[in-house]
């Protein structure tokens, strides 16, 4: 089972996930609650850079960072709304410099129009929200496609 799921790190974005992106890139509205991570959309390169980079096939994190920072024009486009845990903000990725980028981003980001980023804290409450990040699209006024995410496996 572990080496299935090297196998499956070091061969890039399944399959599954192009229909996503192509979801995505059509959305007037993107909705994502994640609790452990800055949402790739929001991501700056540096941050994105050490969240891919652990894989050991060093070319396909580098055609996973450039797929997921072109992913980012959407912003250009849609509505975006994140609901992060408290958490997140406080999980060093890569190093402080790059943290302090990414906090900064957020905020400009943030400070957008057709963005709204909300930061709820990890309360009990909240803690059943822990399997896994996932997303919701719209087109015009309907919900189109939800994206689950989980450390083992992502679907639409």
């Amino acid at each position: 089972m572990i080496s299935d799921l090297a196998q499956r790190a070091r061969s890039g974005p399944p399959g599954w996930f192009a229909r996503w992106a192509d979801i995505e890139a059509r959305a007037s509205l993107i909705r994502w609650f994640e609790p452990l991570l800055v949402p790739g959309l929001v991501q700056t390169e540096l941050y994105a850079r050490a969240v891919l980079g652990w894989k050991p096939d060093s070319a396909g994190a580098e055609a996973n960072l450039r797929t997921r920072l072109a992913r980012q024009t959407v912003l250009d486009r849609a509505e975006l709304r994140v609901v992060i845990l408290g958490s997140v903000l406080h999980r060093e990725v890569g190093d402080a410099s790059v943290m302090v980028e990414q906090m900064e981003h957020l905020l400009a980001v943030g400070s957008r129009p057709s963005v709204m980023i909300q930061v709820v804290p990890d309360t009990p409450g909240v803690a059943g929200a822990l399997g896994g990040a996932f997303a919701i699209a719209t087109e015009g006024t309907a919900d189109v496609a939800a994206y689950t995410d989980s450390i083992v496996k992502g679907g639409v």
